[in-house]
């Protein structure tokens, strides 16, 4: 399993993520529930910021 957003990290785990890089039959997901959507993630949106200003 692959995770798209992952792939332009700069983490060392990145290039795993790269499509180029993906194993035959490979599951890839844009995200995770543990990330942004992937539109707030390309638009560069931080939820994690805002969010005690959300609560207020």
């Amino acid at each position: 399993m692959r995770v798209l957003q992952f792939a332009f990290g700069k983490g060392s785990g990145a290039r795993r993520h790269q499509p180029h890089n993906y194993p035959r039959h490979c599951v890839v997901y844009t995200g995770t529930h543990d990330n942004n959507t992937t539109i707030g993630w390309f638009k560069g949106d931080d939820l994690g910021s805002n969010t005690s200003d959300q609560r207020e």
